[in-house]
This record gives C-alpha cells, structure tokens and sequence, in this order.
C-alpha cells in the first residue's frame, strides 16, 4: 500500500495548507525532471505553489501549467485518484509526459 505524503502549499492566502495524497512513480520521476529534487526535499523546504503542484500531478513540464484554476486542477486529481484507488483500480494514470 503506497503512503499518504503531506506537500505544503505555498501562497496558498491566509494560514498554512498543505495537501495530502499518494504520489504514484510518475508523480516522484516527475518531481524531480520538474525541479531536481524528491517529493520529500521539496516538502523539507517549505513545498510548492498550486501550479508547481498541479504540474507534478499532471505530469507536465512546470512551464506549461496555466496558474488559473491550478487548485481546483490539484484538487479534482486528488478526488479522482481516491475514487479510483476505492474502487480497486490502479491510482496511476496512463496520461502521456512530455
């Protein structure tokens, strides 16, 4: 069973947010062609803004990511991956990298 990993968001407005979820492969490989650093690295310094985050999940160069709407794009993954994950089927998706 994969482990719930906790990601700080950073400017996320007012208070601290974090986000919780289990990072498939492609999501850590991703991580780390993004920004040179693990999951966990990017978490001890402090996290990721929501389109740093919605990049990872998305599995997309991080310059590609459109700012707007990137929380609510981070947040529906999350939903869809727990519902699928429920449901018995595997929690990675079969998108296409860059």
């Amino acid at each position: 069973m994969a482990e719930i990993f906790r990601m700080p968001i950073q400017h996320a407005g007012k208070g601290a947010c974090s986000i919780e979820w289990e990072p498939t492969e492609r999501d850590r490989k991703r991580a780390i062609k993004n920004h040179g650093q693990t999951l966990e690295r990017l978490a001890q310094r402090g996290g990721m803004d929501w389109g740093e985050m919605d990049a990872i999940l998305s599995d997309l160069d991080w310059g590609k990511i459109n700012q707007e709407g990137a929380q609510l794009r981070c947040n529906a993954e999350i939903e869809r991956r727990s519902a699928t994950a429920v449901d018995g089927l595997s929690t990675d998706t079969d998108r296409k990298a860059d």
